[in-house]
């Protein structure tokens, strides 16, 4: 349960905007309410699964479409994020993740639907709960996101292909190490 007193004096902030935020994360799914209380919603295999389904069939696309319109400011901003990537690539850390979700970002940056861009920028956030989680417990491998990276970078036809195969890939092992810890059934 989430005690919102508590809670707000431990931030330092009034309950009016601890509140707000509450009431944007029950949106995202994060917070569900039960006997009239806040509560950290349970993570979900279904959920993990579901996730990760969408972005197979979502992401690749938007990275397709993204890679026929890139530009050299666009190669300068994958530079970028790539290099922050690494340079925080410490297990479990948020400086990670932070930078981990703006390389994917970057990736699906120049998609010309903004709605393709903002429902992969969903399912990124959805995910990275549980990403975390998973990360925090495993030795991170930056196979996938440098093969990722060169490939995007010279807008090569794989791309999408790489996308698909580290999504795969990575939903199995969040899996397995979440399995194993007991956070998910």
């Amino acid at each position: 349960p989430i005690v919102i007193k508590d809670l707000s004096q431990r931030l330092g902030i009034s309950v009016t905007p601890l509140r707000e935020a509450l009431r944007r994360l029950t949106a995202y799914g994060l917070v569900e309410h039960r006997n009239r209380r806040a509560h950290v919603a349970p993570l979900s295999h279904g959920e993990l699964d579901d996730i990760y389904e969408l972005r197979k069939l979502m992401e690749p696309q938007a990275v397709k479409r993204s890679l026929l319109n890139a530009d050299d400011a666009w190669l300068r901003q994958l530079d970028h994020a790539y290099g922050s990537m690494v340079g925080a690539s410490e297990n479990g850390s948020v400086a990670f993740e932070v930078a981990h979700r703006e390389f994917h970002r970057t990736l699906i940056e120049r998609c010309p639907s903004p709605y393709l861009r903002r429902f992969v920028g969903n399912l990124l956030d959805a995910s990275s709960r549980y990403r975390m989680l998973a990360i925090q417990h495993s030795d991170y491998s930056s196979q996938a996101h440098d093969q990722l990276y060169e490939a995007a970078r010279r807008r090569h036809d794989d791309t999408e292909r790489l996308v698909l195969e580290h999504i795969v890939t990575l939903t199995r092992s969040q899996v397995e190490r979440l399995q194993s810890l007991g956070l998910i059934q």
